[in-house]
């Protein structure tokens, strides 16, 4: 997992953070990376910021452009891969339908959001703030390719397909009613007009957006993705954390760790 490679990275030696991105870059198949291969338990293909772990590793370690570009291809085919599994209307953001997917499931509470118009095929998934994890493999692929000495048109397509997905994010996740990111309906579902008896404070116009308030939804931020000028824009969606109380602590508790 990405939190061990980040903490095995300050290791005198490159061999247990290497070792982990070797390991899963070359059981992926060239594609999404696959959490437990071979194995029929936790076996998916999960979203996770392993490119932007991967990356801080290599700026520990190094290893010469031969690592960069092994490493490059890793994380462009897992970011080309998860928006193959899970960008299902190509908006260049991904969408998961079951709670567990985003891993923090202890705080996955906007698939418990009740939604209208929800029949049509696919309408049970929601578009995910995980988007911005895919945005960090494209953008670590990107870095790696330029360090590697790659052919500037491989660097500009990383960097184009970055660009895509970091928009699409702060396009339609972003909610300027709420003033925070927000987890997205898709496939013609809406959130539903009231939840628990309590009315959905977002106008109708805007109900492409789940009302709900998770931990997870601050994966845009953990990625850096927003341009450093566009702060002002943003900056409000961290008001939330400073009510420690209303999220759980992961991986601690909701691991029982």
């Amino acid at each position: 997992q990405p939190m061990h490679l980040q903490d095995t990275k300050w290791l005198r030696t490159p061999y247990l953070p290497y070792g982990q991105v070797l390991n899963i870059g070359e059981l992926s198949g060239s594609s999404a990376f696959l959490d437990s291969p071979g194995h029929t338990s936790w076996n998916n293909h999960y979203s996770q910021y392993l490119g932007t772990a991967g990356l801080e590793a290599y700026n520990v370690h190094g290893g010469g452009k031969e690592i960069a570009r092994k490493f490059a291809g890793y994380f462009e085919g897992d970011g080309v891969g998860q928006l193959e599994h899970y960008d299902g209307n190509d908006d260049k953001l991904i969408a998961y339908d079951t709670n567990y997917m985003p891993g923090n499931d202890a705080d996955a509470i906007t698939f418990g959001f009740p939604k209208a118009n929800a029949g049509a095929p696919g309408a049970r998934t929601i578009e995910r703030p995980e988007s911005a994890y895919v945005w960090g493999a494209f953008d670590a692929a990107r870095q790696l390719y330029q360090i590697a000495g790659a052919d500037q048109a491989k660097v500009d397509q990383l960097a184009t397909g970055a660009n895509e997905i970091r928009d699409a994010i702060l396009d339609r996740l972003w909610s300027p009613d709420m003033r925070m990111f927000l987890a997205g309906t898709s496939h013609g579902a809406s959130s539903a007009a009231s939840a628990n008896g309590r009315p959905n404070p977002l106008p109708a116009s805007a109900r492409d957006l789940i009302p709900a308030r998770e931990s997870n939804l601050y994966d845009v931020y953990a990625e850096n993705l927003i341009p450093f000028d566009q702060w002002q824009t943003y900056v409000d969606g961290f008001r939330f954390l400073t009510y420690g109380d209303n999220f759980p602590i992961f991986p601690f508790y909701t691991a029982n760790q």
